[in-house]
């Protein structure tokens, strides 16, 4: 579970985070038609945003924060990192534009990128769900419409791109194989909720 502090949405903090969530999604549907062949969700790309709940998961730079977003109608769901102006992003994904944009906070301005493909931020995001301060090494093992699952040595984090409201068919299922001692899949140490909303283990 994350410890990070909430922020209140208000109408600038919308504004300026509604076109990081755009570039976010854009850049989720271009890797799943580089994969696929196709678009998936492509009628995401032109419906109404909406941020309704940031965390800060990790305040300064390089900075976390987590981002739910109506998009039509599903909540999405973005990790995004801020780095200082100048520094140069570690991008896991070669050949793509590695920044969604810029964030300007108490910090100053921020270049955002998505954290959990970035090499000196997923594993701060590790670190900031539970508390892991040891595991720099990962890779990203899985990518689709449905969310990113990322690998650290003996550790393994996924990030549900669409939200559900209750309890989400994908976590409850590993949640329940391991409470009746099916062990050929790693058992969640942790659960990431907020506000009814469940789709990050």
């Amino acid at each position: 579970m994350s410890r990070g502090s909430m922020l209140e949405v208000t109408g600038e903090l919308d504004s300026a985070l509604r076109p990081l969530v755009r570039a976010w999604l854009a850049q989720r549907q271009a890797a799943n038609h580089r994969r696929d062949g196709r678009l998936l969700g492509e009628a995401e790309g032109d419906a109404a945003i909406r941020v309704t709940a940031v965390e800060v998961l990790r305040p300064g730079r390089p900075g976390i924060l987590d981002v739910v977003a109506e998009v039509g109608d599903r909540a999405g769901h973005a990790v995004l990192g801020l780095h200082r102006i100048g520094e140069e992003p570690h991008q896991l994904r070669p050949g793509e534009e590695a920044v969604l944009g810029f964030f300007t906070d108490a910090e100053g301005t921020a270049i955002v990128v998505d954290a959990l493909y970035d090499a000196d931020l997923a594993p701060l995001v590790l670190q900031a769900v539970l508390g892991d301060r040891h595991r720099a090494a990962f890779e990203v093992v899985a990518e689709d419409d449905l969310g990113t699952v990322v690998v650290f040595e003996d550790r393994c984090l996924t990030v549900l791109t669409w939200l559900a409201d209750g309890p989400h068919p994908a976590v409850e299922v590993l949640v329940a194989l391991d409470e009746v001692g099916f062990n050929h899949l790693a058992a969640p140490l942790s659960v990431w909720r907020r506000a009814g909303k469940n789709g990050k283990v």
